[in-house]
């Protein structure tokens, strides 16, 4: 087991109303892992600097305290130039959800969809602000290859925000949900649950005691697997959700499909992406 070191988040602003959760949620960070906050807006304009700088202070985010870049470029690879230059470990960016296709879905805008493919850190994309110290975190487990590192991801993350005060006993709970084909739909085998059981107590042997976290299994019966995970979070009040990002993909609409997408379009709850960069780490 590795845990979580936060020394450097990066959070990406468009200085719209979208990204305040993310810059919310990205200064609460910095100061429960005593890291350093960077804020990137990427603009060409003039005054781009005192835009993002009255920004900041609208979201509690004094200018003398953060880390302030204001670049030019195409908005996403802007981004990950600076995340790889500062050695960010993780980047955070809203939703963008005011932007719908033509059925009026709203879909993940184009910052966050090139910044989810391309990262070599978690990302996290947040429609509402993370609550914090964290107590309910829901893990998808597809049982592909990225599972057992993203479970391991989700595990540090859980342990090194959950309540470490002395004077309470209660440790979070770390949900591994796997997602299948109800009984009537399934054209195959389904999933053991057992298989997730016993990935789930290796998971425990590495961890230890150390972590403070109750792990368990569920399975849920959805056609959808990003309309079970979303579903499951709502009713359960998931803190945050996390996610393994080896199936993204872009479909014939240049659309990205994947249940990764599908939930960070359609959930508030922050969720937090592993990239393939990140979680293959854990898999050896």
């Amino acid at each position: 087991m590795r845990l979580l070191t936060l020394q450097t988040v990066l959070v990406a602003t468009d200085l719209q109303d979208g990204s305040l959760a993310a810059l919310t949620t990205a200064r609460e960070l910095a100061d429960a892992a005593g890291a350093a906050l960077h804020v990137v807006h990427v603009s060409d304009k003039e005054n781009a600097l005192q835009a993002l700088t009255s920004t900041l202070r609208d979201a509690g985010l004094p200018p003398e305290r953060t880390h302030v870049h204001v670049v030019k470029g195409e908005t996403p690879p802007a981004i990950k130039s600076l995340a790889d230059k500062i050695d960010a470990d993780a980047i955070l960016v809203g939703p963008h959800r005011r932007r719908h296709d033509t059925n009026g879905k709203r879909v993940l805008g184009n910052t966050a969809l090139a910044l989810v493919k391309e990262a070599s850190v978690p990302c996290m994309v947040v429609g509402a602000a993370l609550r914090l110290p964290l107590h309910r975190v829901l893990v998808g487990a597809d049982m592909q290859e990225s599972t057992r590192g993203t479970l391991t991801v989700a595990l540090s993350w859980t342990s090194a925000l959950r309540a470490h005060d002395p004077g309470t006993s209660e440790c979070p709970l770390l949900t591994a949900l796997h997602v299948q084909r109800s009984a009537d739909q399934r054209t195959g085998p389904s999933l053991p649950k057992s298989a997730l059981d016993e990935m789930l107590e290796h998971l425990r042997k590495d961890a230890g005691t150390w972590a403070c976290t109750e792990i368990e299994s569920a399975v849920a019966d959805n056609a959808d697997a990003g309309a079970g995970i979303t579903d499951y979070a709502r009713a359960y009040h998931a803190d945050m959700v996390v996610l393994g990002t080896s199936g993204l993909r872009l479909d014939n609409r240049g659309r990205l499909g994947s249940a990764a997408a599908a939930v960070t379009q359609h959930l508030d709850t922050p969720v937090l992406l592993v990239p393939p960069a990140v979680w293959m780490t854990y898999t050896n």
